[in-house]
């Protein structure tokens, strides 16, 4: 994968996260969406939507360098490439 998985910020940084982003996705009329291109993982499926919200869908399916050009959907398959995935959310600005 990457070596984003190895400087996983941890859980707590995590959770403190998800937290910012809960109420919007309470009223988030794409979840349907988001949770299907990422294999019903709710936690990311709201962070993708809190960072990218209308460009959420076409984000999970480009090549993201990175990710070492891996598409941010296709992260969700290993434990790694979730770290990977949840350490690009903490980073983006």
């Amino acid at each position: 994968m990457t070596e984003l998985d190895r400087h996983y910020s941890g859980d707590k940084a995590w959770k403190d996260f998800l937290q910012v982003a809960h109420a919007e996705w309470e009223t988030c009329n794409v979840q349907e969406e988001h949770l299907a291109a990422l294999s019903g993982d709710q936690e990311l499926a709201s962070e993708v939507n809190w960072r990218l919200q209308a460009s959420a869908i076409s984000w999970l399916d480009t090549p993201v360098p990175a990710l070492q050009g891996t598409r941010p959907k296709d992260c969700i398959t290993t434990a790694r490439g979730v770290l990977a995935l949840r350490e690009i959310l903490l980073r983006m600005p």
